[in-house]
């Protein structure tokens, strides 16, 4: 699960964000802030509004082992995720 806290409170925000079914490995912050990206064991990558604290749309699959990490590209319309499975993916997001 993923859990968002308020730095400035010490305390977490919302509920945990549940919706992979192995470890999460890696997360990231959208330039503007409005959406995590995560990257698991599972070998899912998922999407996540900060407002609503629900998963966008479904999970990028694609990969064949472990997401090891994943960001944004500095425009937001772009995630890239490094995987086990030795590649680099590049995933268009426009519209989320």
């Amino acid at each position: 699960m993923i859990r968002i806290w308020d730095v400035e409170m010490q305390d977490i925000k919302g509920k945990p964000l549940v919706g992979h079914t192995h470890w999460v490995t890696s997360v990231a912050f959208s330039p503007d802030g409005r959406h995590i990206v995560s990257g698991s064991v599972d070998n899912n990558i998922r999407i996540w509004d900060v407002e609503t604290q629900e998963v966008v749309g479904g999970s990028l699959a694609g990969h064949t082992d472990h997401v090891t990490s994943v960001a944004f590209s500095p425009d937001g319309k772009r995630i890239v995720s490094g995987s086990w499975d030795k590649a680099v993916r590049i995933w268009d997001i426009v519209g989320i």
